[in-house]
């Protein structure tokens, strides 16, 4: 049996995850409004599902091996949501800080910005329905989604057998389909459908039955070659939408759902079918891998890297040619990797060592994972 600790890494998942956030650069700096953003956060959710549910699954069932194991439903799950704290909340929270602090030194209100909202990880719900518009840290919302994604998932995945996990993620999807279409039909609200967490749980519920799938899915290359160039086409669609149709309307925005969710499974699905195929090799490449490895403090600083303006008003830069300025993402590009870098090294690394809670003290485990100290 194969353990949250011991899972086999999938070296091409970083490259994907390298790309989605290149394709989410793109978007904000290089080449707007061709809807690159959405596939790289859509992408983001999907791998973020396979991993997720592949760990509960992998608790549950050391849960079911409790003789063996020891393993208990509440000391996994308070296992599982510290690792997850550990691994998302001090870069998130340190983030937070920083713009509470530049608001109040100008005069301006935490509350008013939705700040509260952020730190309560609700921010998608403050953006759909209070605000209805992009600022520069509004590109958090996805990180929203994703705690919504937790607390629903470890104590569904935990409490239920190993055996019908399939099947709950099967009722997942289903649930996501009928989400999109009731929102579709009772609200002209587009930014609620794409915000909203059960449409993009969806994206999740894919990963997940790729990841448990994995057996069943040793289709022919040519099946899968298919599947690839039908999602590669989804994937251009649901550009081709953003760029010549109307993005904010509900009934388009449903349709694009329905496309990513055929995107990000055959992309996923490809990938995790041929590791060591030409296209998991090429998204092996150190560059692409170790981008995908800094992805986090990446997505979440990208938007704090200035733009030369600002530089000019802090700092007093002189005046450049309009034709250099336009470059000026490479710039940004590469302090948005140095910033991702320093936070991967001195914050998020560190931290990602105290997530084997076996390397702790034994009176410390078990306070953490039973709530009292044994002998």
């Amino acid at each position: 049996m194969k353990t949250d600790s011991t899972l086999d890494y999938i070296h091409s998942f970083d490259g994907l995850r390298g790309l989605a956030v290149l394709a989410v650069f793109t978007e904000h700096f290089v080449l707007s409004g061709f809807g690159l953003g959405p596939l790289g956060v859509e992408l983001f959710f999907a791998l973020s599902g396979f991993l997720i549910i592949r760990i509960l699954h992998g608790q549950r069932m050391k849960v079911e091996s409790n003789a063996v194991t020891g393993a208990t439903i509440r000391g996994e799950m308070i296992r599982f949501w510290l690792r997850r704290a550990l691994r998302i909340f001090p870069l998130y929270y340190a983030v937070l800080l920083v713009i509470a602090v530049y608001l109040v030194s100008h005069g301006q209100s935490v509350v008013a910005e939705g700040l509260p909202w952020y730190a309560a990880y609700l921010s998608n719900f403050y953006i759909a329905y209070r605000t209805q518009e992009w600022s520069t840290f509004t590109h958090l919302w996805s990180l929203s989604v994703e705690q919504q994604f937790y607390l629903l998932a470890a104590p569904v995945f935990l409490l239920f057998s190993a055996k019908s996990h399939r099947r709950v993620l099967w009722l997942m999807l289903f649930c996501a389909g009928g989400a999109i279409v009731l929102q579709a039909l009772v609200s002209r609200n587009a930014f609620a459908l794409y915000l909203s967490p059960l449409p993009n749980f969806g994206m999740m519920a894919i990963g997940g039955l790729i990841a448990l799938y994995g057996d069943r899915l040793l289709w022919s290359s040519r099946r899968w070659n298919i599947v690839l160039g039908t999602g590669l086409l989804s994937g251009l669609l649901i550009m081709l939408f953003v760029r010549f149709g109307n993005q904010w309307s509900t009934a388009q925005c449903c349709v694009k759902f329905v496309l990513a969710y055929g995107f990000v499974f055959a992309v996923i699905g490809y990938v995790n079918r041929f590791k060591h195929g030409p296209v998991s090799r090429l998204l092996s490449t150190n560059w692409l891998t170790y981008l995908g490895t800094i992805s986090y403090g990446f997505y979440v600083l990208h938007y704090f890297a200035p733009s030369y303006p600002t530089l000019q008003h802090f700092v007093g830069l002189p005046s450049l040619p309009q034709d250099i300025l336009q470059f000026w993402f490479v710039a940004q590009f590469l302090m948005t990797v140095a910033l991702a870098s320093a936070s991967w090294y001195w914050l998020e690394k560190p931290l990602l060592q105290l997530k084997s809670l076996d390397t702790m003290p034994k009176r410390i485990q078990n306070v953490i994972l039973r709530g009292g100290i044994s002998n």
